[in-house]
């Protein structure tokens, strides 16, 4: 299975990993450490969707550099947590999570305003051109955030967990669109990102303020 961005045949603008300077707090927030691992523009339907894929701190990575070194602590003749547990191996193929239940939940790390509405409908239908002749899944990798942008409208999808994740091009629009609709004006209050969160907390679908 393709991943997310191989499944677009257009030209790369950046490929090298780098420090992302200036990312948004949904991404700062969601992503710990972020780094912004390729971007790219794709034209579809009109209009040029961003592409953005970012890499991300593990837990076991961030957890771990709040922990006392082992010796240390004999040293000191004081207590340690235990380490965290080794990740368990990961399995021979991508996690199929199509269908899969997830919580809607509402929240303003990104700011104050929503996205213009009619920004997320742009990125919706423009999912829905160009899903119809492309595989119906896509593949993101752990520990990996990826976002499609266009103007003040973000939908994204990110891999909490250690395993490769298979999800559905419509489900990822559903849920995406059914997250702002769950956030975003007419609701009262409104917020400027609506996230469906995994039961098993390993995944995350959303739309927000770019």
């Amino acid at each position: 299975m393709l991943s997310f961005l191989n499944i677009f045949s257009v030209s790369v603008l950046a490929t090298a990993t780098l420090a992302a300077p200036g990312l948004n707090a949904q991404v700062s927030s969601r992503c710990n450490n972020a780094k912004v691992v390729m971007t790219k523009t794709l034209p579809v339907g009109g209009i040029d969707l961003l592409y953005t894929s970012y890499s991300c701190d593990s837990a076991n990575q961030v957890q771990a550099r709040g922990l006392l070194d082992p010796l240390l602590c004999l040293l000191l003749g004081i207590d340690c947590p235990p380490p965290a547990p080794p990740p368990p191996p990961p399995s021979t193929g991508p996690v199929d999570v199509c269908g899969a239940s997830c919580a809607f939940s509402c929240n303003n790390i990104t700011g104050v305003l929503p996205p213009i509405s009619e920004d997320c409908q742009a990125i919706q239908a423009a999912i829905s051109t160009f899903q119809s002749d492309l595989p119906a899944t896509f593949t993101v990798d752990p520990n990996h955030l990826e976002s499609l942008n266009f103007g003040t409208c973000v939908y994204f999808f990110e891999n909490f967990g250690s395993e490769t994740l298979e999800y559905c091009w419509t489900d990822f629009s559903t849920q995406a669109t059914q997250a702002g609709n769950s956030c975003f004006p007419p609701n009262q209050p409104f917020f400027p990102e609506g996230v469906c969160t995994a039961s098993d907390g390993t995944w995350a679908v959303g739309a927000s303020h770019s």
